[in-house]
């Protein structure tokens, strides 16, 4: 085999391992990514201007969560910071949770906080968030802006899986520039 050919096929040979190991890395940071529930529901959303505290605060989640303790943690704090007793109803599947604050012991007017911690039934992972929404008693006059809607994160994920993927491209390609010989004359044909 001539010293061309031996080259070429070493190229080409680079060249499909890196393929390879590009669409198993790829794959795998996209179940990596896909592994941790996130949100796809929220009421309120986050950044809500409410006239009262909600009766009810729902979530439902990208996939099944472990409803039994110690797989979730849930608070709710008043405006004063103080934590209100909740009931928490999960729904049996696992992908929503409806959860009922106690009475506001202050004043319910100002910034609510809504601490959440589940993890995936399927998967074990851990996912955690806040959301924040005000209370106040004016809100829903005239001119008031409507609240955010909530995507559930798609855009975010789709941009979290194609920042994995080319990263790990440009990681492969890298290494395989450096796995070629530099040619310094020795496989010239002719």
């Amino acid at each position: 085999m001539t010293g061309a050919h031996s080259l070429a096929l070493r190229g080409a040979v680079v060249v499909s391992l890196s393929i390879a190991l590009l669409c198993v890395s790829g794959l795998l940071g996209a179940v990596a990514v896909a592994a941790e529930p996130r949100i796809t529901e929220s009421e309120p959303v986050d950044g809500e201007i409410l006239p009262q505290p909600p009766e009810v605060i729902h979530l439902c989640f990208s996939e099944p969560v472990d409803t039994e303790r110690p797989g979730w943690k849930i608070d709710v704090a008043s405006p004063d910071g103080l934590s209100l007793g909740l009931r928490i109803v999960f729904e049996p599947s696992g992908d929503c949770v409806d959860i009922f604050p106690g009475e506001v012991p202050g004043a319910a007017a100002g910034v609510w906080t809504f601490d959440w911690l589940v993890t995936s039934q399927a998967s074990r992972e851990e996912a955690s968030g806040t959301i924040n929404f005000e209370v106040d008693p004016e809100a829903g006059a005239a001119g008031d802006p409507e609240p955010a809607s909530d995507d559930g994160g798609s855009n975010n994920d789709a941009l979290l899986i194609i920042s994995v993927v080319v990263s790990r491209a440009l990681a492969v390609s890298a290494g395989a520039y450096l796995l070629l010989p530099v040619s310094r004359g020795r496989d010239k044909i002719g």
